[in-house]
């Protein structure tokens, strides 16, 4: 069983859920409570925030890579950031820590070439949306992906920094964004990728007849399969 190092605070809310769903899942599944050792480095989210703002990118990079040593002298075997954005950003991680980084775009990408679709919607910050984040690894795998309007983007971007990072989930927002949803549905989307984490704890019960690919849930439990195989 390896030890899960988690890179969170980027925003708690999330990070909560990443720690709650991998714990649930385990004892759900095996009914006692030796599910694996997880570590959290929470960092300050505001740095990031007004990093991305300026888009001032190694600074992001080099944050990142000092929590993940940070997670490796704790102990951790392997590495999983509660977010979907800064994936963006994670080449210092990769190409300077000792520990593996469970991508939250592979396990994405496997689910949606299992599921035989080609072509899927995505949702979340403007980074994750614009800089190409799912764009860069479906493509290749010949899968089409679609992102929202200019004006449904920043509706988006706005929404997630100015409420759903703080723990805001009004009701009429859920509206607004299955309206978003079914637009990227009419231009013929299979599913719609809810690539920010946060975004499920708005669409936890809708009212939209596509597939909504939960990043948070499907990455923490993949994480946790990663952890128990032994053989891995």
């Amino acid at each position: 069983m390896k030890a899960i190092g988690i890179i969170g605070g980027m925003s708690p809310e999330s990070t909560i859920e990443y720690y709650k769903y991998i714990v649930h899942s385990y004892v759900n599944k095996y009914g006692d409570s030796f599910y694996p050792k997880i570590i959290i480095h929470s960092v300050s989210f505001q740095k990031y925030i007004n990093w991305m703002k300026k888009d001032k990118t190694e600074p992001i990079k080099e944050g990142l890579f000092k929590a993940a040593q940070s997670l490796e002298r704790a102990g951790a075997n392997f590495l999983i950031l509660a977010t979907n954005t800064m994936h963006l950003y994670t080449e210092k991680i990769k190409s300077r820590c000792n520990l593996y980084l469970f991508e939250i775009t592979e396990v994405v990408k496997q689910l949606i070439k299992e599921k035989n679709y080609e072509k899927v919607g995505v949702i979340g910050t403007k980074s994750c949306m614009e800089k190409g984040l799912y764009q860069k690894i479906l493509e290749k795998s010949g899968i089409e992906v679609m992102i929202p309007e200019e004006k449904d983007r920043l509706f988006i971007h706005k929404t997630i920094f100015d409420e759903f990072t703080k723990g805001i989930f009004l009701p009429e927002r859920k509206k607004q964004f299955e309206i978003i949803i079914n637009s990227l549905k009419k231009r013929g989307a299979n599913a719609v990728i809810m690539g920010c984490t946060e975004i499920p704890l708005l669409l936890d019960n809708h009212n939209i007849d596509i597939e909504l690919i939960d990043t948070t849930r499907l990455h923490a439990q993949k994480a946790l399969e990663y952890s128990l195989n032994d053989n891995q």
